[in-house]
């Protein structure tokens, strides 16, 4: 196969693959503004550094995990309310207006815009992850088991914790000094490269770093 015309083909004739993965050893140059036709029995969608790529084809009602990341010029895209996993990253362009309603884990990577991209969380949503984000925060869900921030800036919560949480992951936040009332439910709390001494709820408390 000499270019990725040729083997986007051999991929797309097989109706029955499940999982396509595009990285730049296969797609550069030849990948365009926008994808042929996906499998109709996908599930799985990855594409990382496309900067030509403006949007996607219509995703099968199949798919359960999309993963996009360094897509500059990605404007648009539309989600089936069937994935349960997403992870975005570097994409300056991007603004989505929902979320599929039966998302249940988040990741969102390097995305200074992250306050416009992102539409509220679903309410089945029990994974986020956060990195390289700016100290900012949505309203978290109270379906939220876990809970991941790293490489933030964030000083301090601006929201409450979920009833529910069980993992706390701070990891790279060296300018936290305030966490909310923490949940009775915790059952795993990280923390790497934060400050020894925090203010929890309107307790100031010593936590030593792991």
């Amino acid at each position: 196969m000499e270019n990725f015309t040729e083997v986007a083909a051999y991929f797309w004739q097989h109706q029955q693959a499940t999982t396509f993965a595009l990285h730049p050893s296969i797609q550069r140059p030849y990948l365009d503004a926008s994808l042929p036709p996906l499998p109709s029995k996908l599930e799985e969608l990855v594409v990382c550094q496309a900067p030509n790529l403006v949007g996607l084809p219509v995703l099968p009602a199949s798919i359960k995990s999309v993963e996009l990341d360094n897509c500059q010029n990605l404007k648009e895209l539309q989600l089936p309310d069937t994935l349960y996993r997403l992870v975005l990253g570097q994409l300056p362009s991007l603004r989505l207006r929902t979320l599929p309603s039966q998302l249940t884990s988040l990741s969102l990577r390097n995305l200074p815009n992250i306050a416009d991209l992102l539409p509220p969380l679903p309410d089945k949503l029990e994974r986020l992850q956060l990195f390289n984000t700016p100290g900012w925060l949505p309203k978290l869900p109270d379906s939220l088991k876990m809970l991941t921030i790293s490489k933030s800036p964030i000083m301090k919560f601006h929201v409450q914790l979920p009833s529910g949480l069980e993992h706390l992951i701070l990891e790279d936040c060296p300018y936290l000094t305030r966490l909310p009332d923490l949940p009775a439910s915790l059952k795993i709390v990280r923390l790497s490269n934060t400050p020894t001494y925090f203010k929890v709820g309107e307790t100031v408390v010593s936590l030593l770093k792991q």
